[in-house]
């Protein structure tokens, strides 16, 4: 995966996970995050306190197309350069703590 540069993941370890894309934008103008919860939110036609859960881990998406209305919007908005490089079944938190807990 390449670096982006415009805004989003800087390091190739940072776009590995919903949260990871979130927390690499910088806290500037209108708030990049807030901006990237808005933009999420109208392409996933969801609230953005349900983007805000995912993110937190709080709930992960109950559909395969939301999950690609978001990974399509997150290219469109350059957070991620491809929807290919993300591991979907470990993109959300969720589902890394989920994964965790059975191997234990």
């Amino acid at each position: 995966m390449k670096k982006t540069t415009q805004m989003g993941c800087n390091t190739p370890t940072a776009c590995t996970t919903l949260d990871g894309v979130y927390n690499a934008l910088p806290p500037v103008r209108k708030a990049p995050k807030q901006e990237f919860v808005e933009r999420m939110a109208e392409a996933c036609k969801c609230s953005e306190q349900t983007i805000r859960m995912w993110i937190c881990g709080t709930q992960v998406p109950s559909s395969e197309l939301a999950v690609d209305a978001l990974l399509d919007a997150m290219v469109k908005y350059g957070y991620i350069e491809s929807k290919d490089c993300v591991n979907k079944e470990k993109f959300f938190k969720k589902q890394l703590m989920q994964e965790q807990e059975q191997e234990v």
